[in-house]
């Protein structure tokens, strides 16, 4: 019986993390009954951890900037609900926690992508969607534009864990790269326990218009695209059918 690859298994798992995502943001919208009581029971349990909350942000932080693992650890939602429960009592020590753990993942993944980054690319770019049209792409954005991918890449679960490892194998130059992972870290560290502690205080108001949230945010991604970036789209749509067809071919 032939034996499951690296591959395979990374597949299951993206799989599996994502139902468990859609399943969550389904209760979120259908049953936010059922999201709040779990909310506050996590709630209950974070103030008796009292300052134990401190290491679990900073872990939270730390390893969802890792490749690979990041995207299938639920950080944000970790550092929105301990965070933000945390951050009512605990702010500015919450956010050296969170500051401190970003820092020091971002790091992580950029030496991991200096030592094994194209390697790593080469083999298994195509299970995380970063094949060769994607590569082509990110190398060029990050030698044009590496200190908003460093800076805002924080904000997303996908972008967070590989932009850093993107950036090391993509050779950004050390001190380039620290400077605005730094910036980046402070930036995301205060805007996201800033939300947390607005989402843990008004969870009520928050869960009855988070509906609409998402459908905003859905609907001002495909607004953007199709009216700033339809070109760049059009365009990736075209290499990518390209570069499946001689995948095909081989």
């Amino acid at each position: 019986m032939k034996k499951p690859t690296p591959t395979i298994w990374i597949q299951w798992l993206q799989g599996i993390m994502s139902l468990f995502f859609m399943a969550i943001l389904g209760i979120f919208i259908f049953r936010p009954d059922l999201a709040e009581r779990a909310i506050r029971a996590v709630g209950a349990l974070s103030a008796q951890l009292g300052h134990w909350n401190f290491v679990i942000v900073f872990l939270t932080s730390f390893i969802e900037s890792f490749p690979v693992i990041g995207i299938m650890v639920p950080g944000q939602q970790v550092m929105l609900v301990v965070g933000g429960f945390y951050g009512q009592s605990h702010f500015l020590l919450a956010v050296f926690a969170a500051c401190v753990g970003a820092i020091l993942g971002n790091w992580v993944g950029y030496w991991l992508g200096v030592r094994y980054g194209l390697a790593f690319l080469a083999k298994y770019g195509d299970v995380f969607a970063l094949g060769k049209t994607e590569q082509k792409i990110l190398a060029k954005r990050i030698d044009k534009n590496g200190p908003l991918f460093i800076v805002f890449g924080k904000f997303h679960n996908f972008t967070r864990a590989f932009v850093p490892f993107l950036a090391g194998s993509f050779s950004m130059k050390n001190d380039k790269f620290w400077r605005y992972n730094v910036i980046g870290s402070i930036l995301w560290s205060f805007a996201i326990l800033t939300l947390g502690v607005f989402f843990t205080t008004y969870i009520d108001i928050v869960l009855d218009w988070i509906s609409w949230f998402f459908l905003a945010i859905f609907l001002g991604v495909v607004g953007y695209v199709a009216t700033y970036r339809r070109k760049e789209f059009m365009e990736y749509v075209r290499d990518k059918q390209k570069e499946l067809q001689e995948e095909l071919q081989k």
